[in-house]
């Protein structure tokens, strides 16, 4: 069910955007909201990541079952939902959604084996540090082939690609800066609006016109242009709402959520219900933590995250009622 909605998903994003053609020519356009926003595409797309869920609870099942049947039918999942993956993560245009996939793979493996492979992060971070230097060279030019692809990666200046790897990772530190500067005048302070200019932000998929949560700010104070390119990272961000002591709140509030969801997840473990899709959930919902720490803005994970905070949503309703009914149960008992 989840391989067929992202199918459907992917198709009406297609479409919705002029075609395969079309939207390989214009990935960079379509992600930065340059090409005239189509909103059943738009949405459609945010359902083509129930491939990667699927991925993983197929991968769960095949690693960890016995059964011969449950392995056919497992390997099916896994290689459907493999290339529903691929296809769709090359048509986002996202680094991201090509590489956190299978980074994700093997922390399921990590987590049923409990042990970590030195050999496998290596090759898996080397190919992640791959993607991230030469992922926006080819998805630009995919759309001209292997050939044009091949000769447009240039690996020999060393010291350039030192620089690029740094400067994909310095963008947290150097916002942190840039709101030390900025919020010197108090009127710039955020006060912890961003999640309120996140609500209005989504009100533009119904029409309504506002743009702009904190990374749009940020860019703005960075390049000059109010765009959405440059994330503030978590620290920055509680800088921008109320300097230091935003700062501290932030994480206040942030280590809170993560405890909560963390004991709630212990309490599902500890019943053992749903085991595989419990697991692949945890490990998205750990991704898109990961993933807030660095960009620091609700919009972005949301934007990012929205199918899966969905599913998590009906299994956490679900899980609820299961524990309750159960403890009533060995009370009555």
């Amino acid at each position: 069910m989840l391989v067929l909605i992202s199918i459907v998903g992917l198709i009406i994003f297609i479409i919705g955007y002029g075609g395969v053609d079309a939207v390989l020519s214009e990935i960079n356009q379509i992600r930065s909201g340059k090409v005239e926003r189509n909103t059943i595409a738009a949405i459609a797309r945010m359902f083509t990541s129930y491939s990667v869920v699927a991925l993983l609870i197929s991968f769960i099942k095949l690693y960890t079952t016995k059964s011969n049947n449950t392995k056919i039918y497992g390997f099916l999942l896994f290689m459907s939902s493999t290339v529903i993956t691929l296809i769709s993560s090359i048509m986002s245009g996202g680094r991201g959604r090509l590489i956190i996939p299978f980074l994700l793979l093997y922390l399921a493996k990590v987590v049923i084996d409990k042990k970590w492979n030195i050999g496998k992060m290596i090759i898996l971070g080397t190919i992640a540090c791959f993607v991230i230097l030469f992922g926006p060279t080819i998805l630009q030019n995919i759309s001209y082939g292997l050939e044009y692809i091949i000769d447009s990666i240039d690996m020999s200046n060393a010291d350039a690609l030192i620089k690029k790897i740094i400067g994909e990772f310095t963008h947290p530190f150097y916002s942190l800066l840039v709101a030390m500067e900025v919020t010197e005048d108090e009127s710039k302070l955020l006060l912890f609006r961003n999640p309120i200019y996140t609500i209005l932000f989504f009100g533009n998929l119904f029409g309504f016109d506002y743009n702009g949560t904190i990374s749009h700010y940020n860019t703005q104070y960075i390049l000059g242009d109010f765009d959405s390119n440059i994330p503030p990272g978590v620290v920055a961000s509680g800088y921008y709402d109320l300097y230091f002591l935003g700062v501290i709140i932030t994480g206040i509030l942030f280590g809170c959520f993560i405890g909560y969801t963390q004991a709630f997840y212990n309490m599902i473990f500890k019943n053992n219900e749903y085991s595989e899709i419990n697991l692949a959930l945890y490990l998205i919902l750990a991704n898109s933590i990961a993933q807030f720490v660095f960009n620091g803005d609700i919009r972005v994970t949301i934007m990012g995250n929205f199918s899966t905070m969905i599913l998590f949503l009906m299994l956490y309703i679900l899980n609820s009622k299961i524990i309750i009914r159960k403890r009533f149960f060995n009370s009555v008992k």
